[in-house]
């Protein structure tokens, strides 16, 4: 898995987060589901709102979005890709 967040600015509040998985994550889901909650919760203290877009035919992101407590906004197109728009939120 590789992921990254890209801010606006150095002092801005939200960032964009990306993630490339790949079939190492099916091989162990539930290291995967607890690894990607701890570092959400680090990235969120740097950086208190993340904001992405999920492709709609990526159910399995998605369900992991929603386990995650991702903000999940309506179907969108984006350059002709229909996407899912997502928030997170520090609490």
């Amino acid at each position: 898995m590789v992921w990254g967040v890209t801010c606006p600015t150095l002092l801005s509040g939200s960032g964009y987060v990306w993630m490339v998985t790949s079939t190492a994550a099916d091989k162990a889901p539930f290291i995967f589901a607890r690894r990607s909650r701890r570092e959400l919760d680090k990235v969120l203290e740097r950086t208190p709102t993340l904001a992405g877009v999920c492709f709609a035919y990526n159910k399995r992101s998605l369900r992991w979005l929603r386990w995650l407590n991702a903000e999940i906004g309506n179907l969108t197109y984006f350059k002709g890709v229909a996407g899912y728009p997502f928030v997170f939120r520090r609490s």
